[in-house]
Protein backbone atom coordinates (compact mmCIF):
# COMPACT_ATOMS: atom_id res chain seq x y z
CA UNK A 1 0.00 0.00 0.00
CA UNK A 2 1.09 3.59 -0.69
CA UNK A 3 0.19 6.54 1.54
CA UNK A 4 0.24 9.98 -0.10
CA UNK A 5 0.18 13.15 1.97
CA UNK A 6 -1.85 15.87 0.22
CA UNK A 7 -2.73 19.32 1.50
CA UNK A 8 -6.25 18.32 2.57
CA UNK A 9 -6.14 14.53 2.87
CA UNK A 10 -4.13 11.38 3.21
CA UNK A 11 -4.69 9.04 0.25
CA UNK A 12 -4.16 5.33 0.77
CA UNK A 13 -4.08 3.17 -2.32
CA UNK A 14 -3.35 -0.32 -3.49
CA UNK A 15 -3.24 -1.52 -7.12
CA UNK A 16 -6.99 -2.20 -6.87
CA UNK A 17 -8.49 0.50 -4.64
CA UNK A 18 -7.96 3.85 -2.96
CA UNK A 19 -9.46 5.90 -0.17
CA UNK A 20 -8.96 9.33 1.32
CA UNK A 21 -8.83 10.38 4.97
CA UNK A 22 -9.59 14.07 5.42
CA UNK A 23 -6.91 15.99 7.34
CA UNK A 24 -9.68 18.32 8.58
CA UNK A 25 -12.42 16.07 9.98
CA UNK A 26 -10.90 12.59 9.44
CA UNK A 27 -13.80 11.47 7.26
CA UNK A 28 -13.07 8.31 5.29
CA UNK A 29 -14.33 7.75 1.75
CA UNK A 30 -13.40 5.86 -1.42
CA UNK A 31 -11.64 7.95 -4.04
CA UNK A 32 -10.09 7.59 -7.50
CA UNK A 33 -6.56 6.25 -7.58
CA UNK A 34 -3.87 8.90 -7.87
CA UNK A 35 -1.57 9.01 -10.83
CA UNK A 36 1.72 8.44 -9.04
CA UNK A 37 3.68 10.33 -11.67
CA UNK A 38 3.94 13.88 -10.37
CA UNK A 39 2.32 13.02 -7.00
CA UNK A 40 4.19 13.53 -3.71
CA UNK A 41 6.55 10.72 -2.79
CA UNK A 42 4.44 8.10 -0.99
CA UNK A 43 5.16 6.01 2.08
CA UNK A 44 5.13 2.25 1.60
CA UNK A 45 2.96 1.03 4.44
CA UNK A 46 0.22 -1.15 5.84
CA UNK A 47 -2.93 0.42 7.28
CA UNK A 48 -3.73 -0.29 10.94
CA UNK A 49 -6.67 2.09 11.41
CA UNK A 50 -7.94 5.47 12.55
CA UNK A 51 -8.25 6.64 16.16
CA UNK A 52 -10.73 9.49 16.70
CA UNK A 53 -9.93 11.66 19.71
CA UNK A 54 -11.37 14.83 21.24
CA UNK A 55 -10.08 17.48 18.81
CA UNK A 56 -8.11 15.45 16.28
CA UNK A 57 -7.76 11.97 14.82
CA UNK A 58 -4.74 9.72 14.36
CA UNK A 59 -4.21 7.70 11.19
CA UNK A 60 -2.05 4.72 12.16
CA UNK A 61 0.14 2.97 9.61
CA UNK A 62 3.11 0.59 9.71
CA UNK A 63 6.02 1.53 7.46
CA UNK A 64 8.19 -1.49 8.20
CA UNK A 65 6.77 -4.97 8.77
CA UNK A 66 9.37 -7.74 8.50
CA UNK A 67 8.35 -11.35 8.04
CA UNK A 68 7.92 -13.13 11.38
CA UNK A 69 6.73 -16.51 10.10
CA UNK A 70 7.20 -17.37 6.39
CA UNK A 71 4.40 -19.22 4.59
CA UNK A 72 2.16 -19.09 7.64
CA UNK A 73 -1.23 -19.03 5.87
CA UNK A 74 -0.66 -21.08 2.74
CA UNK A 75 2.10 -19.10 1.03
CA UNK A 76 1.21 -15.86 2.85
CA UNK A 77 3.74 -14.87 5.54
CA UNK A 78 2.87 -13.48 8.95
CA UNK A 79 4.40 -10.03 9.48
CA UNK A 80 5.32 -8.12 12.62
CA UNK A 81 4.64 -4.41 13.01
CA UNK A 82 8.14 -2.97 13.51
CA UNK A 83 7.83 0.72 12.57
CA UNK A 84 4.37 2.14 13.35
CA UNK A 85 3.69 5.75 12.44
CA UNK A 86 0.94 8.13 13.52
CA UNK A 87 -0.33 10.81 11.08
CA UNK A 88 -2.50 13.50 12.67
CA UNK A 89 -5.70 14.89 11.22
CA UNK A 90 -6.32 18.19 13.02
CA UNK A 91 -4.66 19.82 16.01
CA UNK A 92 -4.60 17.76 19.23
CA UNK A 93 -5.97 19.15 22.48
CA UNK A 94 -4.08 18.75 25.75
CA UNK A 95 -6.20 15.68 26.49
CA UNK A 96 -5.50 14.29 23.01
CA UNK A 97 -1.76 14.68 23.58
CA UNK A 98 -1.96 12.46 26.64
CA UNK A 99 -3.86 9.79 24.71
CA UNK A 100 -1.34 10.04 21.87
CA UNK A 101 1.47 9.42 24.34
CA UNK A 102 -0.30 6.27 25.51
CA UNK A 103 -0.87 5.23 21.89
CA UNK A 104 2.85 5.51 21.14
CA UNK A 105 3.63 3.35 24.18
CA UNK A 106 1.16 0.71 23.00
CA UNK A 107 2.49 0.76 19.44
CA UNK A 108 6.10 0.45 20.63
CA UNK A 109 5.48 -3.05 22.03
CA UNK A 110 6.99 -5.54 19.52
CA UNK A 111 4.09 -7.99 19.51
CA UNK A 112 1.61 -6.93 16.80
CA UNK A 113 1.19 -9.30 13.85
CA UNK A 114 -0.81 -9.39 10.61
CA UNK A 115 -0.87 -11.10 7.21
CA UNK A 116 -1.59 -9.28 3.95
CA UNK A 117 -4.83 -10.46 2.40
CA UNK A 118 -5.61 -12.87 5.26
CA UNK A 119 -7.36 -12.23 8.56
CA UNK A 120 -4.59 -13.42 10.88
CA UNK A 121 -6.72 -12.60 13.95
CA UNK A 122 -8.93 -15.63 13.35
CA UNK A 123 -7.88 -19.05 14.56
CA UNK A 124 -6.31 -21.05 11.73
CA UNK A 125 -8.86 -23.81 12.16
CA UNK A 126 -11.68 -21.28 11.78
CA UNK A 127 -10.51 -19.19 8.82
CA UNK A 128 -13.64 -19.92 6.81
CA UNK A 129 -16.47 -19.97 9.31
CA UNK A 130 -15.63 -18.10 12.53
CA UNK A 131 -17.52 -15.07 13.83
CA UNK A 132 -15.79 -11.74 14.39
CA UNK A 133 -12.51 -12.48 16.09
CA UNK A 134 -12.12 -11.55 19.77
CA UNK A 135 -8.38 -11.38 19.12
CA UNK A 136 -8.48 -8.49 16.62
CA UNK A 137 -6.41 -5.77 18.28
CA UNK A 138 -7.45 -3.04 15.83
CA UNK A 139 -11.13 -3.85 15.32
CA UNK A 140 -12.17 -0.48 16.76
CA UNK A 141 -9.50 1.36 14.76
CA UNK A 142 -10.74 -0.38 11.61
CA UNK A 143 -14.38 0.64 12.20
CA UNK A 144 -14.26 3.94 10.19
CA UNK A 145 -12.97 2.03 7.16
CA UNK A 146 -15.50 -0.78 7.63
CA UNK A 147 -18.31 1.81 7.70
CA UNK A 148 -17.08 3.14 4.35
CA UNK A 149 -16.92 -0.36 2.83
CA UNK A 150 -13.11 -0.31 2.91
CA UNK A 151 -12.31 -2.87 5.57
CA UNK A 152 -10.29 -4.87 3.03
CA UNK A 153 -7.66 -2.13 3.09
CA UNK A 154 -6.95 -2.62 6.81
CA UNK A 155 -4.33 -5.09 8.02
CA UNK A 156 -6.27 -6.86 10.79
CA UNK A 157 -3.80 -7.33 13.63
CA UNK A 158 -3.44 -9.43 16.75
CA UNK A 159 -1.23 -8.88 19.78
CA UNK A 160 0.65 -11.90 21.03
CA UNK A 161 3.48 -14.13 19.90
CA UNK A 162 4.54 -15.83 16.67
CA UNK A 163 7.43 -18.22 16.22
CA UNK A 164 8.49 -21.14 14.06
CA UNK A 165 11.07 -23.89 13.83
CA UNK A 166 11.97 -26.62 11.34
CA UNK A 167 13.54 -30.07 11.54
CA UNK A 168 13.69 -33.32 9.58
CA UNK A 169 12.02 -36.60 10.53
CA UNK A 170 12.54 -39.77 8.49
CA UNK A 171 13.61 -37.70 5.49
CA UNK A 172 10.57 -35.40 5.67
CA UNK A 173 10.90 -31.70 6.32
CA UNK A 174 8.67 -30.61 9.23
CA UNK A 175 7.73 -27.05 10.13
CA UNK A 176 6.18 -26.16 13.47
CA UNK A 177 4.46 -22.80 13.90
CA UNK A 178 3.35 -21.33 17.20
CA UNK A 179 0.75 -18.53 17.22
CA UNK A 180 -0.37 -17.04 20.53
CA UNK A 181 -3.22 -14.54 20.23
CA UNK A 182 -4.19 -12.43 23.24
CA UNK A 183 -7.87 -11.75 23.77
CA UNK A 184 -8.68 -8.05 23.40
CA UNK A 185 -10.82 -7.81 26.53
CA UNK A 186 -9.34 -7.43 30.00
CA UNK A 187 -5.59 -7.42 29.33
CA UNK A 188 -3.42 -6.00 32.08
CA UNK A 189 -0.54 -6.37 34.46
CA UNK A 190 -0.06 -8.83 37.28
CA UNK A 191 -2.18 -8.02 40.36
CA UNK A 192 -4.15 -5.32 38.52
CA UNK A 193 -6.00 -7.57 36.05
CA UNK A 194 -7.51 -10.63 37.67
CA UNK A 195 -10.46 -12.94 37.12
CA UNK A 196 -13.77 -12.53 35.37
CA UNK A 197 -15.78 -9.55 34.20
CA UNK A 198 -19.50 -9.19 33.50
CA UNK A 199 -19.37 -10.00 29.77
CA UNK A 200 -17.61 -13.33 30.39
CA UNK A 201 -14.10 -12.29 29.38
CA UNK A 202 -11.22 -13.01 31.76
CA UNK A 203 -7.90 -11.36 32.46
CA UNK A 204 -5.03 -12.17 30.12
CA UNK A 205 -6.74 -14.81 28.02
CA UNK A 206 -4.52 -16.26 25.29
CA UNK A 207 -5.39 -18.79 22.58
CA UNK A 208 -2.33 -20.69 21.35
CA UNK A 209 -2.20 -22.74 18.16
CA UNK A 210 0.60 -25.21 17.51
CA UNK A 211 0.62 -26.00 13.79
CA UNK A 212 2.70 -28.81 12.31
CA UNK A 213 3.20 -28.78 8.51
CA UNK A 214 4.58 -31.53 6.29
CA UNK A 215 4.38 -30.78 2.55
CA UNK A 216 0.70 -30.33 1.65
CA UNK A 217 -0.60 -31.62 4.99
CA UNK A 218 -0.90 -29.85 8.32
CA UNK A 219 -2.25 -30.53 11.78
CA UNK A 220 -3.17 -27.86 14.34
CA UNK A 221 -3.82 -28.02 18.06
CA UNK A 222 -5.50 -25.22 20.00
CA UNK A 223 -5.13 -24.57 23.73
CA UNK A 224 -6.31 -21.67 25.90
CA UNK A 225 -5.10 -20.03 29.07
CA UNK A 226 -6.72 -17.33 31.17
CA UNK A 227 -7.33 -16.13 34.70
CA UNK A 228 -9.59 -18.20 36.96
CA UNK A 229 -13.11 -17.30 35.71
CA UNK A 230 -14.74 -16.10 38.92
CA UNK A 231 -14.92 -12.62 40.40
CA UNK A 232 -11.73 -12.11 42.38
CA UNK A 233 -9.06 -9.49 42.87
CA UNK A 234 -5.60 -9.07 44.36
CA UNK A 235 -5.12 -5.35 45.07
CA UNK A 236 -1.41 -4.48 45.33
CA UNK A 237 -0.16 -3.48 48.76
CA UNK A 238 3.20 -3.43 50.53
CA UNK A 239 3.43 -7.24 50.79
CA UNK A 240 5.13 -9.31 48.04
CA UNK A 241 2.01 -11.49 47.73
CA UNK A 242 -1.12 -9.38 48.28
CA UNK A 243 -4.20 -11.03 49.74
CA UNK A 244 -6.75 -12.59 47.38
CA UNK A 245 -10.28 -11.22 47.57
CA UNK A 246 -12.84 -13.72 46.24
CA UNK A 247 -16.50 -12.77 45.82
CA UNK A 248 -19.34 -15.23 46.52
CA UNK A 249 -19.60 -17.88 43.83
CA UNK A 250 -23.22 -17.08 43.00
CA UNK A 251 -22.15 -13.60 41.84
CA UNK A 252 -20.18 -15.20 39.00
CA UNK A 253 -22.81 -17.62 37.69
CA UNK A 254 -24.06 -15.82 34.58
CA UNK A 255 -20.66 -14.45 33.53
CA UNK A 256 -19.05 -17.83 34.23
CA UNK A 257 -21.41 -19.54 31.77
CA UNK A 258 -20.82 -16.80 29.17
CA UNK A 259 -17.08 -17.38 29.45
CA UNK A 260 -17.33 -21.14 28.96
CA UNK A 261 -19.70 -20.70 26.03
CA UNK A 262 -17.17 -18.38 24.41
CA UNK A 263 -14.25 -20.80 24.89
CA UNK A 264 -16.36 -23.71 23.66
CA UNK A 265 -17.14 -21.83 20.44
CA UNK A 266 -13.46 -21.90 19.41
CA UNK A 267 -13.72 -25.60 18.57
CA UNK A 268 -17.49 -26.23 18.81
CA UNK A 269 -16.70 -28.75 21.52
CA UNK A 270 -16.42 -29.22 25.29
CA UNK A 271 -13.99 -27.32 27.51
CA UNK A 272 -11.72 -29.28 29.84
CA UNK A 273 -10.37 -27.31 32.80
CA UNK A 274 -6.78 -27.69 33.93
CA UNK A 275 -6.51 -25.68 37.15
CA UNK A 276 -2.96 -25.48 38.50
CA UNK A 277 -3.89 -23.57 41.65
CA UNK A 278 -2.38 -24.87 44.87
CA UNK A 279 -4.81 -27.03 46.85
CA UNK A 280 -3.33 -27.19 50.35
CA UNK A 281 -5.97 -25.79 52.77
CA UNK A 282 -3.35 -23.58 54.36
CA UNK A 283 -2.29 -21.99 51.08
CA UNK A 284 -3.85 -18.63 50.07
CA UNK A 285 -4.69 -20.01 46.60
CA UNK A 286 -6.94 -22.70 48.06
CA UNK A 287 -9.85 -20.30 48.53
CA UNK A 288 -9.73 -19.36 44.83
CA UNK A 289 -9.35 -23.02 43.81
CA UNK A 290 -12.43 -23.93 45.86
CA UNK A 291 -14.42 -21.04 44.38
CA UNK A 292 -13.52 -22.11 40.84
CA UNK A 293 -14.56 -25.70 41.52
CA UNK A 294 -17.81 -24.55 43.17
CA UNK A 295 -18.70 -22.27 40.23
CA UNK A 296 -17.99 -25.11 37.80
CA UNK A 297 -20.15 -27.55 39.77
CA UNK A 298 -22.98 -25.01 40.12
CA UNK A 299 -22.96 -24.55 36.35
CA UNK A 300 -23.75 -28.25 35.91
CA UNK A 301 -20.67 -28.94 33.78
CA UNK A 302 -19.22 -32.48 33.58
CA UNK A 303 -17.43 -33.43 36.78
CA UNK A 304 -14.71 -35.40 34.98
CA UNK A 305 -13.81 -32.40 32.79
CA UNK A 306 -12.39 -30.45 35.73
CA UNK A 307 -8.76 -31.37 36.44
CA UNK A 308 -7.35 -29.83 39.62
CA UNK A 309 -3.60 -30.43 39.38
CA UNK A 310 -1.27 -29.17 42.10
CA UNK A 311 2.33 -29.64 40.88
CA UNK A 312 3.62 -29.61 44.44
CA UNK A 313 1.30 -32.42 45.50
CA UNK A 314 2.03 -34.41 42.32
CA UNK A 315 5.80 -34.62 42.72
CA UNK A 316 6.97 -31.19 41.63
CA UNK A 317 7.91 -29.78 38.25
CA UNK A 318 10.35 -32.53 37.29
CA UNK A 319 9.82 -35.73 35.32
CA UNK A 320 7.48 -37.21 37.92
CA UNK A 321 5.16 -34.20 37.93
CA UNK A 322 5.21 -33.92 34.15
CA UNK A 323 4.32 -37.60 33.77
CA UNK A 324 1.41 -37.17 36.19
CA UNK A 325 0.23 -34.12 34.24
CA UNK A 326 0.27 -35.91 30.89
CA UNK A 327 -1.57 -38.87 32.42
CA UNK A 328 -4.26 -36.49 33.72
CA UNK A 329 -4.88 -34.58 30.50
CA UNK A 330 -4.35 -37.30 27.86
CA UNK A 331 -7.96 -38.58 27.79
CA UNK A 332 -9.37 -35.11 27.11
CA UNK A 333 -6.76 -34.29 24.47
CA UNK A 334 -7.23 -37.62 22.70
CA UNK A 335 -10.99 -37.14 22.68
CA UNK A 336 -10.69 -33.62 21.21
CA UNK A 337 -8.31 -34.66 18.44
CA UNK A 338 -6.59 -32.32 16.01
CA UNK A 339 -7.54 -30.05 13.12
CA UNK A 340 -6.27 -31.94 10.06
CA UNK A 341 -6.00 -30.53 6.54
CA UNK A 342 -4.66 -32.14 3.37
CA UNK A 343 -4.48 -30.32 0.03
CA UNK A 344 -6.81 -27.66 1.41
CA UNK A 345 -9.47 -30.19 2.44
CA UNK A 346 -10.41 -30.43 6.12
CA UNK A 347 -10.21 -34.09 7.13
CA UNK A 348 -10.94 -33.64 10.84
CA UNK A 349 -11.78 -30.81 13.22
CA UNK A 350 -10.63 -30.44 16.78
CA UNK A 351 -13.69 -30.83 19.00
CA UNK A 352 -12.82 -29.64 22.46
CA UNK A 353 -10.18 -27.46 24.09
CA UNK A 354 -8.02 -27.58 27.22
CA UNK A 355 -8.26 -24.39 29.29
CA UNK A 356 -5.29 -23.88 31.63
CA UNK A 357 -4.82 -21.47 34.51
CA UNK A 358 -2.66 -20.91 37.57
CA UNK A 359 -2.67 -17.76 39.69
CA UNK A 360 -0.72 -15.45 37.37
CA UNK A 361 -1.04 -17.57 34.17
CA UNK A 362 2.75 -17.44 33.90
CA UNK A 363 5.21 -19.98 35.28
CA UNK A 364 2.99 -22.97 36.04
CA UNK A 365 0.84 -22.41 32.95
CA UNK A 366 3.97 -22.08 30.81
CA UNK A 367 5.36 -25.32 32.19
CA UNK A 368 2.12 -27.21 31.70
CA UNK A 369 1.51 -25.98 28.16
CA UNK A 370 5.14 -26.62 27.19
CA UNK A 371 4.95 -30.16 28.55
CA UNK A 372 1.68 -30.83 26.73
CA UNK A 373 3.12 -29.33 23.51
CA UNK A 374 5.62 -32.20 23.25
CA UNK A 375 2.90 -34.81 23.53
CA UNK A 376 0.74 -32.99 21.00
CA UNK A 377 3.64 -32.67 18.56
CA UNK A 378 4.03 -36.45 18.65
CA UNK A 379 0.28 -36.77 17.99
CA UNK A 380 0.55 -34.29 15.10
CA UNK A 381 3.43 -36.19 13.48
CA UNK A 382 1.49 -39.43 13.88
CA UNK A 383 -1.59 -37.85 12.30
CA UNK A 384 0.54 -36.62 9.38
CA UNK A 385 1.62 -40.23 8.75
CA UNK A 386 5.35 -39.81 9.08
CA UNK A 387 7.11 -43.16 8.88
CA UNK A 388 8.87 -42.62 12.21
CA UNK A 389 5.56 -42.08 13.96
CA UNK A 390 3.33 -44.81 12.57
CA UNK A 391 2.38 -45.78 16.13
CA UNK A 392 1.40 -43.26 18.81
CA UNK A 393 4.16 -42.53 21.30
CA UNK A 394 3.67 -43.03 25.03
CA UNK A 395 3.42 -39.69 26.85
CA UNK A 396 6.90 -39.77 28.42
CA UNK A 397 8.62 -40.63 25.14
CA UNK A 398 6.65 -37.88 23.45
CA UNK A 399 7.93 -35.36 25.97
CA UNK A 400 11.41 -35.66 24.42
CA UNK A 401 10.03 -33.92 21.33
CA UNK A 402 9.67 -30.72 23.35
CA UNK A 403 13.26 -29.98 22.35
CA UNK A 404 11.99 -29.44 18.80
CA UNK A 405 9.53 -26.76 19.83
CA UNK A 406 11.41 -25.42 22.85
CA UNK A 407 12.48 -22.25 21.08
CA UNK A 408 9.04 -20.97 20.09
CA UNK A 409 7.47 -22.11 23.40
Amino acid sequence: MHCFTLSNAFVLQTPDAACSVSRVDASVSPCPRLCEEGAPAPLNCDLLGLLRLQACSALIIATDSPIAVPACFGEVPLRRVAAPRVLLCGEPSSVDKRYLELLHVELALPSLYFANGVDATRLVSQQCDSPDSPFCWNSWLAAPFAAAGLLHLVALTFRGFAGHTAFTVAGSSVRVLLLGRRHCRRPGRRFWARGLQEDGSVANCVATEQICKVEHRWAAHLSVRGSAPVFWAQPPDLSPKPRLLVRPVEDSAQSFMAHFASISSYTAGPVTVLSLLKLSPSHPEAELADAYRAAYTAAGLPHDSFIAFDFQAEGGAGARGQAALLHAVSPALNAAGLHLVENGVVLHRQRGVLRTNCLDNLDRSNMAQHTIAGMMLAAQLHALKLAAFEAPLPPLAASALRVSVGGPW
